[in-house]
């Protein structure tokens, strides 16, 4: 089981590094970068994100995650949304996001708002 995770997180690191993920941030204007900053504060999306935050980090058991190769993941999407946008925040939420993504992948279990907000990533865009 263990090896079956570490091989996902190494197809979802391979899988950063392609031009797709984060594409359309290039042609996004500061105006662009501010509402979807308000947008990811806003009760609506906040309220699922926490919800999901909690689930994963409160009835997952951590110990089993290797937490590395989470982190490493997490440097790689902080590093490539801020050398696109220069936004210290917005590099930091699609971290965050990553972060949920990996651990739920370690799991292997499913998760239809994680999955969904991969695919969103996968297709260049950011999850709304």
């Amino acid at each position: 089981m263990k090896n079956k995770m570490l091989e996902k997180l190494v197809l979802l690191k391979e899988q950063l590094q392609h031009p797709q993920f984060f594409k359309d941030l290039k042609n996004w204007t500061s105006e662009q970068v501010n509402e979807y900053l308000d947008h990811r504060e806003s009760e609506l999306f906040e309220t699922q994100w926490l919800f999901t935050f909690n689930e994963i980090n409160e009835k997952e058991p951590q110990e089993n995650i290797p937490k590395n190769s989470i982190d490493e993941i997490r440097e790689i999407v902080f590093k490539k949304v801020f050398e696109i946008t220069q936004v210290a925040d917005l590099a930091a939420y699609c971290s965050d996001d990553f972060e949920l993504i990996s651990k739920n992948i370690c799991f292997l279990k499913s998760n239809v708002y994680l999955e969904q907000m991969l695919e969103t990533y996968q297709e260049g865009k950011l999850p709304m």
